[in-house]
């Protein structure tokens, strides 16, 4: 597996665990930060508020110390939140800024998002880690912003793809769900994702 911010073993156990928590927090499955189906669809929502709510969820647990990774949730959270150009104040970014300090990660990694908290503008612009684009691989320069209008030219290459991977995983749920019943529908509902 390869290392930074995006694309290392952590970057995908958190950015699972973000997407459960926006749906359990939701109950919307279009809004998956990690692989989006509409990415203006995300970025409104995160831009209303999600963003900042979910941030402060992480700051909240962590100064209750009753999770002692929330500063990782909090970095994966602003980096995949970049990635789709999600706006992010000023204050907010001094919470990245201190977490990113707290946090043991992939050296890559850091240095990725050290670069990111210093280059990115919060003006709609996603943020290129690594030559990446939603795990697409795109001809840039990493380390800088991407275009609004570069950005919709690589979702609307996406947006097939996705679609079909978030039907396959929802039909691969739907019917786990069949199989085991309502002692799966339990499980699910007992189950902490922090």
């Amino acid at each position: 597996m390869s290392s930074g911010i995006l694309h290392s073993n952590e970057a995908f156990k958190y950015g699972s665990l973000l997407g459960e928590e926006c749906f359990k927090l939701t109950g919307d499955q279009d809004l998956s930060i990690r692989s989006p189906i509409d990415r203006e669809y995300v970025v409104r929502k995160f831009d209303d508020g999600f963003f900042h709510e979910l941030l402060m969820r992480y700051e909240t647990e962590k100064g209750e110390q009753l999770w002692p990774l929330a500063d990782k949730f909090a970095v994966f959270l602003g980096a995949d939140s970049m990635v789709l150009g999600v706006a992010i104040g000023r204050d907010d970014m001094d919470i990245l800024r201190s977490a990113l300090k707290r946090v043991e990660i992939d050296p890559e990694a850091r240095r990725q998002m050290e670069k990111a908290l210093k280059g990115y503008k919060s003006n709609g612009e996603g943020w290129d880690f690594d030559g990446h684009y939603l795990g697409l691989k795109v001809p840039s320069n990493a380390g800088r912003s991407v275009p609004v209008e570069e950005m919709k030219a690589m979702d609307k290459s996406l947006q097939e793809f996705l679609e079909l991977h978030n039907a396959y995983k929802k039909e691969v749920m739907e019917q786990a769900a069949k199989e085991k019943g309502s002692e799966y529908q339990e499980e699910m509902d007992n189950r902490e994702t922090w």
